[in-house]
């Protein structure tokens, strides 16, 4: 996709932004990238967040760039569905009681509302959500969501691959492996799971890989 393609359907929702070309890749883009076009043969197009801005802002975001998913155009929100380092914790297994109640209560939580389409409680998801300012001292790992939510016109959400994470928490899908990602086929179509070198999180609505 051409930046200014991006820039231009931003500027006719009122949204005023700026092309870098200078700027790398960050990692929350190569690194899923990296298991889903290994030979880094697709174009790239990276937009960064404006974390002071919040959520509701990022959805509209995702709704000024709906247009490009009938463009042949993959939105990807990569992110984290838990991210406070301080509770950072090594080799725990699902359930285990190391893990701080708050997580899988976040992330159940995430879930029902994702599932739901419930935007506006996701939108307000700091003041709704259990452990919410706890699982994100700082917004930029979920606010990728947001934008996926409003990229997503067809109005309803699949759980492809579910979400998972390193850290505290894990989602298992398709397996016993916890260090899973969701790979979407050159030709598009539903992700399947594959095995991660890396632990990240992609978050996959299969709307989106159409």
């Amino acid at each position: 996709v051409a930046p200014q393609r991006v820039r231009d359907l931003l500027a006719a929702a009122g949204l005023e932004s700026t092309l870098d070309r200078t700027r790398g890749i960050d990692h929350g883009t190569w690194v899923p990238l990296r298991e889903m076009y290994p030979g880094a043969d697709v174009p790239v197009a990276q937009l960064a967040l404006q974390t002071q801005l919040g959520p509701a802002h990022h959805y509209r975001l995702g709704r000024a760039l709906a247009a490009l998913r009938h463009e042949g155009v993959l939105i990807v929100g990569s992110g984290s569905l838990t991210h406070n380092l301080r509770d950072m914790i090594f080799g725990v297994t699902e359930g285990s009681p190391r893990v701080p109640a708050y997580v899988p209560a976040f992330q159940a939580w995430i879930h029902d509302q994702v599932l739901a389409r419930d935007v506006d409680a996701l939108v307000d998801y700091r003041r709704r959500a259990p452990g919410a300012v706890r699982a994100h001292p700082g917004e930029e790992h979920l606010l990728p969501l947001h934008v996926v939510l409003g990229a997503n016109e067809a109005g309803k959400s699949t759980l492809v691959a579910a979400m998972w994470a390193a850290l505290t928490l894990r989602h298992r899908v398709g397996g016993n492996d916890r260090r899973t990602l969701a790979r979407v086929p050159r030709g598009g179509g539903v992700p399947e799971v594959t095995r991660a070198r890396d632990l990240a999180v992609l978050a996959c609505l299969r709307e989106l890989a159409r």
